[in-house]
């Protein structure tokens, strides 16, 4: 027996949602190595500490809450996995092989547990961080409050840190968004032309609000509202682009805290929401990865998320402030949304033009480097994101050297791709 099964034995029972979570990601190692007696030995000790316990823990009321399957609380404690490692990434496919090997199932039967109409998607346990062409492509997370819940806590993480997680965050300012002075401007996002006319189309909008529905007096055909809808692959700069109309408008951005917004027992989130619109009037209210909340009521199968999106659409009815909604994912939002939409605004990967920009924008101007933008530029189809991440990649690998060479450059930029790249070209292996 190994020494830290014989250890659970001996000790006694659980005193917190945090280390029996725990101790199911030890269990759900012990079962990937396939090492059946381990197995059982750490499964007896479990059931020992539960019963010492005597209590429920969060995490067994979340899976019988939401009648989840073996195959599915399988996949909340590997994307509880993922989330504790940031160097590993929670791609479609390792899910499915790694819920296979654990179960000893078919790519087939497991895939179907993260379409869009299944528990997990539709009920907002499990967010599409980057949506690929299929679900083998795609990038999954574990949603923040599902995190928040199975603790039992109200906490404001993206990263568990298990010595922290251990105590209530104490706050006496319980809001539910947070109050950021902008600090960049339209001149510091590169963005395409296109683009840049449709910012400019949004600012016009807000900046002669007056004019064009009290003195030309669209108010009686049009909707008279300031709500806008940032969407597009990941690292394009929607929240970036967010933060500079809020300084170009000379207002805070209130950015929504999804935790604190979404009560654990979802009782008050309708209240949090009704707040985040009472508090917003003179500051613009940003709903980035909307998604998490405002998705089409059709795939919910929770009536207190249903609820959630009726009460927030009222809000934006009667709202005479200015809100953006930002996704990934706008195929996931509710369908009501639209008809109080002012303005779409399509934010693509940058053309090659914009990628020489952003390159020129990250690389500091004292790094000692040998380096062809232009080439970079050209070779590399990357998002602003990706390309500042590139950036930072190639300086740790010279950093020893004390010069980045345009191989190093070279290097960190197919390393940055290589995840996307190796998904699309072997996904057909799950198919």
């Amino acid at each position: 027996m190994k020494k830290e099964v014989k250890e659970e034995m001996k000790s006694g029972g659980y005193n917190s949602n945090v280390e029996y979570l725990r101790d199911q990601l030890k269990l759900l190692e012990i079962a990937l190595d396939k090492d059946k007696d381990r197995r059982e030995e750490m499964q007896r000790s479990m059931e020992k500490k539960k019963r010492l316990a005597k209590r429920t823990f969060e995490f067994d009321s979340f899976i019988k809450e939401y009648s989840l399957d073996e195959v599915e609380e399988s996949m909340v404690l590997l994307l509880l996995k993922y989330d504790l490692d940031p160097e590993e990434e929670p791609i479609g496919k390792d899910v499915i092989a790694t819920v296979c090997k654990l179960m000893n199932l078919e790519p087939l039967e497991v895939r179907k547990y993260l379409y869009e109409n299944g528990k997990l998607l539709s009920n907002g346990i499990v967010l599409v961080e980057e949506e690929g062409s299929t679900v083998l492509s795609s990038v999954y997370s574990l949603n923040e409050w599902v995190i928040r819940r199975i603790l039992g806590q109200e906490m404001n993480y993206s990263q568990i840190d298990w010595n922290e997680a251990t105590e209530w965050e104490k706050s006496d300012k319980k809001d539910v968004f947070c109050a950021i002075d902008p600090k960049v401007s339209l001149n510091d996002v590169v963005l395409t032309k296109e683009l840049q006319e449709k910012i400019e189309e949004a600012l016009a909008q807000i900046k002669y609000h007056h004019r064009i529905f009290e003195s030309w007096g669209a108010k009686e055909k049009f909707n008279k509202s300031l709500t806008f809808l940032f969407y597009g692959p990941p690292g394009t700069g929607k929240t970036f682009t967010a933060e500079a109309i809020a300084k170009e408008l000379g207002k805070k951005l209130y950015m929504i805290d999804y935790p604190r917004l979404m009560s654990m027992w979802l009782g008050n989130t309708e209240k949090n929401i009704e707040k985040c619109f009472k508090e917003a009037k003179d500051a613009i209210l940003f709903f980035d990865e909307a998604d998490a909340l405002v998705r089409d009521r059709n795939y919910m199968s929770l009536s207190g998320l249903y609820e959630s999106v009726n009460v927030l659409l009222s809000q934006l009815d009667r709202f005479e402030g200015i809100v953006i909604f930002a996704t990934n994912q706008a195929s996931m939002l509710d369908k009501a949304l639209d008809r109080r939409l002012n303005l779409k605004v399509y934010f693509d990967l940058p053309g090659e033009k914009e990628r020489e920009l952003l390159w020129k924008k990250y690389i500091p101007k004292n790094l000692p480097a040998d380096v062809d933008i232009k080439t970079l530029a050209r070779e590399f189809n990357m998002s602003g994101a990706q390309i500042k991440n590139a950036v930072m990649g190639a300086m740790r690998k010279g950093a020893s050297k004390n010069f980045v060479s345009m191989s190093d450059f070279v290097r960190a930029s197919e390393e940055e791709l290589r995840n996307l790249n190796s998904t699309i070209k072997n996904g057909s292996h799950y198919l």
